[in-house]
């Protein structure tokens, strides 16, 4: 079946065990009908079954490099070694705290929304607040703790103002979510999906 008429039985099958169940039981069963059907569409295969058709892949790589290109984030090294960041890949970037993580990032998620890009950036350490003025000191290369500290000279809040204002202009856009303590993974999944 495909994926949208699976979805419909699973959902279909959920809601006639109401009448025998509690409304929290049927939604267990309903989010393990779901990740059962999530998981049935994945791709997988034998190395020696991939083979059949790879030079047949190969061509299509080499005579449309467009379709393959991933979106680079910024960094020319990483994007040489990597190919830029593709459909369906999961990043995770970790280090200890204070190490440049949310800064790196930061620059990554301001270099794609300027490559026409939309980014979701989960912050599981950072507040809202300080990722929006980290975000606002890489837009307008203004000095982090000078402007955190509320110290920026009258030419550099000309200049903030300035760059918030082409902030609505960008091609893409970054949305940040401040993920609360003891968030579930279907907390973080019903982001992705609704972004």
């Amino acid at each position: 079946l495909g994926l949208r008429r699976q979805l419909y039985v699973a959902i279909d099958s959920a809601l006639d065990e109401l009448n025998t169940k509690s409304s929290f039981e049927v939604v267990d069963i309903l989010k393990r009908k779901l990740v059962y059907t999530s998981n049935t569409t994945q791709k997988e295969g034998c190395l020696s079954d991939l083979v059949s058709n790879a030079f047949e892949r190969y061509e299509d790589r080499r005579d449309h490099p467009e379709k393959y290109r991933g979106v680079p984030c910024g960094f020319t090294k990483l994007d040489e070694v990597t190919g830029g960041f593709r459909n369906g890949e999961l990043i995770v970037f970790m280090g200890v705290t204070g190490g440049g993580k949310t800064t790196v990032l930061i620059n990554m998620g301001y270099n794609s929304i300027c490559g026409g890009k939309n980014v979701l950036y989960f912050s599981l350490e950072v507040p809202l607040e300080k990722m929006e003025l980290k975000l606002h000191s890489r837009i307008c290369n203004l000095d982090f703790l000078k402007l955190v500290g509320g110290k920026l000279s009258l030419q550099e809040e000309q200049i903030y103002k300035e760059g918030l204002a082409k902030v609505a202009q960008l091609p893409g856009k970054l949305h940040i979510v401040d993920v609360p303590r003891g968030c579930t993974p279907i907390y973080l999944e019903s982001k992705i999906t609704s972004f």
